[in-house]
């Protein structure tokens, strides 16, 4: 953390944390209040640790796997906070993820304007 937060200080620009590990966010939460922290949750996750990462974390946005989209619990977490999707990797993924995400994490031909 003190590394983080020594590099964070010497950054100008925008910029948000996000995480697998819901202890980071929650640290972020706890040491700088105000930098937007993020959980990272895979589309295989049991629902109690998906449920309890998210308690812990209490991020303000969530990176969740493309083939989480459409489940239930994404629709339901999207209400609350912007969902991004990763990892998009062609048009046709962007095109359906744009869908159930608010911002997609894109690499390869899925970027924008392909």
């Amino acid at each position: 953390m003190p590394a983080l937060c020594e590099t964070l200080a010497r950054y100008g620009g925008p910029f948000g944390v996000m995480s697998f590990d819901p202890r980071i966010a929650r640290l972020l939460k706890t040491n700088m209040p105000s930098v937007r922290r993020g959980l990272v949750i895979g589309a295989n996750l049991s629902t109690l640790r998906r449920r309890v990462a998210a308690w812990l974390a209490d991020p303000q946005f969530l990176a969740v796997n493309r083939a989480a989209l459409g489940r239930a619990w994404v629709a339901t977490l999207r209400r609350s906070m912007p969902v991004y999707s990763w990892t998009i990797r062609t048009a046709t993924e962007r095109a359906q993820a744009a869908v159930h995400a608010d911002a997609l994490i894109w690499e390869s031909d899925g970027r924008p304007g392909n």
